[in-house]
């Protein structure tokens, strides 16, 4: 049953990847009141949209439809539980409509969002703990749920942040004022011919070089002969995209600090094998960052003969 739920939410997450609009943050359990509860829809295409008669939904039978609003490519517009409310405690956001009136709720719940023809169009259905950012949940900060960038799988907790007092409504997100620089060695790893049952491995670093905190949301690899194992985690569950945030949540690598892990190889098959490292992160990166990985699945015999690709 577990795996037929997996692969539903792959099939759906797959199918919305390519949205034009896309849920971009979540304000589901505000500090001081409830009545500032939001969400903030973000225009990923090229070309303006009119949100008239667009559909916003929860978990349950509740649900807002939209008033005529154009909302440019590249622009944000904030929908509030209660618009009065909001504008009082956001009295610099203009960019917001409202009242859509009914309660996110604080345990979890589902924003959807359908067009005018009821079309699903993005789905969100966060949790208040891990693996989801629990720093949204009531935080005296504040905090809101963030999408890290909108070409994420806004349906994975892996996409998401919470980091900004007060959340960042009408506005993007994480800026680069925010942002750690972060330096990954190797580049690549070419593990050469390794007998099918044995284990080669190398260390990788993921150092921060800049002058602000970087995060990382995901460390995973796709194929079984590769496996990441973290220094007090063990091996992290390869495919599994939210491995590391199940185990610890986000990794938070301060300035001047170098986060060590391994990644193995170790073949369960013969022949050339190739996969990623995959790390999700806000930094100075791409926010999908990818390690190739390469080796060789021998029948018998042989040393590695690792070669890297260094910084």
């Amino acid at each position: 049953m577990l795996s037929r739920l997996i692969l539903f939410w792959l099939l759906i997450g797959a199918s919305l990847a390519q949205a034009q609009v896309v849920i971009n943050e979540i304000q589901y359990n505000p500090y001081l009141s409830d009545e500032t509860e939001f969400i903030e829809l973000y225009n990923a295409g090229p070309t303006s949209l009119n949100l008239g008669g667009w559909i916003f939904r929860n978990g349950g039978d509740e649900e807002f439809t939209l008033p005529p609003y154009s909302l440019p490519a590249g622009q944000y517009v904030v929908l509030a539980r209660n618009l009065s409310a909001f504008q009082a405690y956001y009295d610099d956001v203009d960019n917001v409509i409202g009242s859509y009136g009914f309660d996110l709720g604080n345990d979890g719940d589902q924003v959807r969002l359908f067009d005018p023809d009821d079309n699903l169009v993005d789905l969100v259905p966060y949790l208040d703990d891990r693996p989801w950012p629990d720093d949204a949940d009531g935080d005296d900060r504040n905090r809101s749920l963030e999408l890290i960038a909108p070409v994420l799988d806004n349906s994975q907790p892996y996409a998401w942040l919470a980091e900004t007092e007060d959340g960042t409504p009408g506005a993007p997100n994480l800026t680069d004022d925010d942002v750690g620089e972060m330096s990954v060695s190797p580049l690549s790893i070419t593990y050469g011919e390794v007998e099918i049952g044995e284990m080669a491995s190398q260390t990788v670093s993921i150092a921060n070089t800049g002058d602000d905190d970087l995060y990382i949301t995901s460390l995973v690899t796709f194929d079984p002969a590769f496996t990441i194992e973290v220094s007090g985690l063990g091996v992290l569950e390869w495919g599994n995209p939210s491995a590391i945030l199940e185990v610890s949540g986000i990794l938070e690598i301060a300035e001047t600090e170098v986060y060590d892990f391994q990644v193995h190889f170790s073949p369960d098959r013969a022949g050339e094998i190739s996969d990623n490292l995959q790390i999700i992160n806000f930094s100075n990166q791409d926010p999908i960052f990818n390690v190739p990985l390469d080796g060789i699945g021998g029948e018998s015999g042989g040393t590695p003969e690792i070669e890297v690709d260094p910084l």
